[in-house]
C-alpha cells in the first residue's frame, strides 16, 4: 500500500518539472536528445588526427519530432549533416550512413533516445540511400 502514495500522475510530474505553471514545459518535453558518434574514418583529417583509431567524437543532437511520426533515423541524419557536415569528409558528407553498434539503420526506422548512433562511411551500394 505504501508504494501507491508515492506515485505521481503524468500531469503532476509535468507540473513539478515545469515549475508549477508549466510555462515552457511543452517545448522541452518534445525535445529528443540523441547521442551521435563520429569516428575518424568519416572526419576530415584535421579533426580525425585528434582521435585514436576506434575512438569517436561524441556529440548530442537535439531533435524536435514533428507531428505523430516520432523520431526517425532520417531526422538525426539531416541534423548531423546540418550541424556537423563541415567536419565530415567530402566523400561521405552527403552519403554517410547511421548505424547502432555497427548495424545499419534505414532512414525510416524509428530511433530510441539513449542509443548511440554511429556515423559510418557508406558502402558502395549505400551511396544513395540517405541522400535527399
Amino acid at each position: 500500500g505504501s508504494m501507491v502514495s508515492v506515485e505521481l500522475t503524468d500531469l503532476q510530474v509535468k507540473r513539478l518539472l515545469g515549475g508549477g505553471g508549466g510555462v515552457g514545459a511543452p517545448a522541452t518535453a518534445s525535445v529528443q536528445r540523441v547521442k551521435v558518434e563520429l569516428f575518424g574514418e568519416v572526419l576530415v583529417d584535421e579533426y580525425a588526427k585528434h582521435f585514436a583509431p576506434g575512438k569517436a567524437y561524441s556529440v548530442f543532437v537535439d531533435l524536435h519530432p514533428q507531428g505523430g511520426e516520432g523520431l526517425l533515423a532520417v531526422h538525426v541524419w539531416r541534423e548531423v549533416r546540418h550541424r556537423y557536415g563541415q567536419l565530415l569528409r567530402e566523400a561521405c558528407r552527403d552519403s554517410f550512413v547511421l548505424a547502432i553498434g555497427g548495424t545499419r539503420l534505414s532512414p525510416d526506422l524509428g530511433v530510441t533516445v539513449g542509443e548511440a548512433l554511429e556515423v559510418c562511411r557508406p558502402l558502395p551500394w549505400e551511396e544513395g540511400v540517405w541522400a535527399e
